[in-house]
């Protein structure tokens, strides 16, 4: 697998149309959350089993990798970095008090490990031997699954500043 810089950035590209939406709306990024905003309770049970389907791929591949023919570090890298986003925003639950932390870090952050996920299976069916035309359609249906939930909860926080002004 041709590994390069841009393969690696891709889980993030979350964080930086989130980072873009802080930017413009800057002045309510500071602002404090209430309760019922922050909810707790249900982020983290949903994040503590993402972080077992990426824990386990990543150590299912580690395990694996000098098995194989293919290489799987991209694969690895992929589910790794979407553990470690879960671990992040499990641990930013503890203490997050502002818009920023919610809207932009955290649920860019949850953005960027869903997509890490995604990408660790596609990087797989990319290096597979199956049929170019069923790997365009996996690679279109997983892109487009992830792409527009992406996009509408960005147009619903971006709806949701803009009513504020």
């Amino acid at each position: 697998m041709r590994l390069n810089t841009l393969s690696y950035m891709v889980p993030f590209l979350p964080l930086l149309t989130r980072g873009i939406l802080g930017i413009v709306f800057r002045r309510y990024m500071l602002e404090q959350l209430d309760e019922e905003e922050k909810d707790r309770q249900n982020i983290r049970s949903l994040i503590l089993a993402m972080m077992g389907f990426s824990f386990s791929g990543s150590l299912a591949l580690f395990l694996v990798d000098g098995k194989v023919e293919a290489s799987l570090q991209l694969p690895a890298y992929y589910l790794l970095t979407s553990f470690l986003c879960y671990l992040f925003v499990l641990n930013l639950q503890g203490h997050k008090d502002f818009r920023w932390e919610d809207n932009i870090l955290g649920d860019g952050l949850m953005e960027a490990a869903s997509l890490s996920l995604i990408a660790s299976l596609l990087a797989i069916v990319i290096e597979s031997k199956f049929d170019i035309v069923y790997k365009a359609l996996i690679t279109t249906l997983a892109l487009a699954t992830w792409g527009y939930d992406h996009i509408i909860r960005v147009k619903k926080l971006s709806s949701f500043l803009s009513s504020k002004q």
